[in-house]
C-alpha cells in the first residue's frame, strides 16, 4: 500500500512537472532535433506592432531571448533558443508576450504585477478565471473552449492558480497554467501545445518513443544501482515535423528510497 501511494503521488507530481517543463522549454535532454537550417526557417515570422488581450490592442516591440530573461529577473541568455519560442515582445509596462511560429500565444508574464496588462475581478476563483479566458485571450489560444480545469487529486495550496488541459489524443494534451493576484491582475499565462497539425500521433510513433525512454531508464537504473525502475508518466507532442515524448521515471534503491527523474526524446516524422 505504501509503495502504491508513493507512486501515485509521484505520478501526479510528474504530470505537473511535465506540463510546466513543456511550457518553459525545460532542461531535459533531446535527441534527433531538427536541422539548424530548418529550425531557423520555422522561426521566420512577421514582427507584430501590437498584441490583443482583454479586448485591447497593446503596442509592443520585439525583444531578444536575452532581453526577456532580464525582464524575468534571470541572467541574460539562460533560456535556450528553440523553434517554439520564436516571437518575444514587451509593452511599455514591461509585460512579456511570447508567440510560437504558428502565431499562438505561449506566454504572458506581468514582470511588474502592479502594471499588469490583464485584470480580472478582484475575488476571482479558478472557475471565474476560466469563464473569463475567452474574453481575455480571444483567438490568441486556439480551441480555448475545449480546455478544462485539471483536477489535482492532492489539491492545491495556491488559490490563485489553475491548470487546464485539452486532449488531442492519448497522453497528448495541450496545457495551460494561469496565475493571478488577489487584486485581479493576471501574473502569468503559460500555454504548451501538443500538436501543430491537430492530428494525434500514431501508436507506432508513441511506441518508438516509449522504447527509447525504456532503454534510457534501464541505463540510468544500472548506473545508479537502482533495484526497480518504472515509467510513471508520459506525454507526447508533435511540432515542426517531429514527434517528442516527455517521460518521468521512478527509481527505487536497495534501501527502499524513491526518487524521480525526467527524460525527453524526439524523432522526425515522415
Amino acid at each position: 500500500m505504501k509503495q502504491k501511494k508513493i507512486l501515485t503521488f509521484l505520478s501526479a507530481a510528474a504530470a505537473l512537472c511535465v506540463t510546466l517543463t513543456a511550457c518553459s522549454g525545460g532542461s531535459t535532454a533531446q535527441i534527433n532535433t531538427l536541422p539548424e537550417k530548418e529550425a531557423a526557417g520555422a522561426a521566420q515570422t512577421a514582427v507584430r506592432a501590437s498584441v490583443k488581450l482583454a479586448d485591447k490592442e497593446i503596442p509592443v516591440k520585439a525583444i531578444t531571448s536575452e532581453q526577456a530573461d532580464v525582464l524575468c529577473g534571470i541572467p541574460a541568455g539562460i533560456t535556450p533558443e528553440t523553434p517554439i519560442r520564436t516571437e518575444l515582445y514587451t509593452d511599455e509596462n514591461q509585460n512579456l508576450y511570447t508567440y510560437d511560429n504558428l502565431g499562438r500565444l505561449t506566454e504572458y508574464t506581468a514582470t511588474q504585477p502592479q502594471k499588469a496588462a490583464v485584470k480580472l475581478s478582484s475575488a476571482a476563483s479558478a472557475e471565474k478565471v476560466v469563464e473569463s479566458l475567452p474574453e481575455v485571450l480571444g483567438d490568441a489560444v486556439p480551441h480555448l473552449e475545449d480546455f478544462a480545469i485539471w483536477q489535482d487529486p492532492y489539491g492545491s495550496n495556491d488559490p490563485n492558480r489553475c491548470v487546464l488541459v485539452r486532449e488531442i489524443g492519448e497522453n497528448q494534451k495541450d496545457s495551460m497554467e494561469v496565475r493571478w493576484n488577489t487584486d485581479g491582475s493576471v501574473k502569468s499565462i503559460w500555454v504548451s501545445y501538443s500538436s501543430d497539425t491537430e492530428v494525434p500521433l500514431s501508436d507506432s510513433v508513441k511506441e518508438a518513443l516509449r522504447a527509447n525512454a525504456q532503454a534510457e531508464m534501464e541505463a540510468r537504473a544500472k548506473a545508479q544501482n537502482a533495484v526497480d525502475a518504472e515509467i510513471v508518466e508520459e506525454r507526447f507532442f508533435e511540432s515542426n515535423h517531429k514527434a517528442s515524448g516527455n517521460f518521468s521515471f521512478c527509481f527505487t534503491d536497495q534501501g527502499g528510497a524513491y526518487w524521480a527523474e525526467c527524460y525527453s526524446c524526439s524523432q522526425p516524422l515522415e
